[in-house]
């Protein structure tokens, strides 16, 4: 968490620099040095992500995985670097979340005491596609290299998510002399409201999602390379959050 705030702070500082830079030039900017020039292209993204809760003494779960996606930028001003940039992202996710404890209870038929561990095993299995439109300015380095920090919204659609489990029993009988196993395992639909619950979420998942990021990147030529963080503002299920840290690679044409 510590490292992911770090980042974070990173991102906003990159970001509040460029854009204040842009505030302070003022009228200087409407040279003809200013780069209006949009662009578009493809982009590929590593994710790290959670599911955030709002619940005493839950620890967020990770749901880590990669983006594809194509993205196009459009500039507002003739003199100024400023733009719109949106795009079309597919996302793919994964993770794993174990809970495990022991219990102890008194068999009366036999008058003795059971001791067994139960483990339940948990993994998440999601697709969705986002829609990002950010704010973004384009600092020149120089005729190759830029600096383009951005912030802005972005909607997403949750397009599937499940859970695959496996519930296991086990320790030792002192009636029957010898150890016991006891499996199950099956799957969570987390668009349904009973199988949302018996994962441990209050409500069904919600089809859809908004939320805030910022971020900044750097292109060379014609790659880039960059860094966003997002945060949901509305609920994906009762009193959780999805946040995301990605990084970035790709290519302008």
């Amino acid at each position: 968490m510590k490292k992911l705030t770090s980042l974070v702070a990173m991102l906003m500082m990159v970001s509040t620099s460029a854009f204040a830079q842009f505030a302070n030039a003022g009228g200087s900017s409407t040279s003809s040095a200013a780069d209006t020039d949009a662009w578009q292209g493809v982009t590929a993204s590593y994710n790290i992500g959670s599911l955030s809760y709002d619940i005493d003494g839950a620890e967020d779960t990770d749901l880590n995985g990669f983006s594809i996606g194509f993205v196009k930028a459009f500039s507002i001003s003739k003199s100024l670097p400023l733009f719109v940039e949106t795009g079309l992202n597919f996302t793919y996710a994964t993770g794993e979340k174990i809970d495990s404890y022991y219990d102890e209870w008194y068999d009366n038929r036999y008058g003795v005491y059971i001791t067994e561990t139960c483990e339940k095993k948990y993994e998440y299995t999601y697709y969705g596609v986002t829609i990002p439109v950010n704010l973004a300015y384009k600092y020149v380095v120089n005729d190759e290299l830029q600096v383009i920090p951005f912030t802005g919204v972005y909607f997403r659609g949750n397009i599937s998510a499940k859970v695959d489990y496996t519930h296991r029993d086990y320790g030792y009988s002192p009636y029957t002399g010898g150890n016991f196993d006891d499996q199950s395992s099956g799957s969570y639909d987390l668009y349904d409201k009973e199988e949302a619950q018996e994962c441990g979420f209050e409500k069904a998942w919600n089809r859809f999602n908004f939320g805030w990021q910022i971020g900044a990147k750097v292109a060379y030529q014609n790659f880039t390379a960059g860094i966003t963080y997002g945060l949901d503002l509305n609920e994906i299920s009762k009193k959780v959050k999805m946040n995301n840290l990605s990084i970035s690679v790709g290519y302008n044409f």
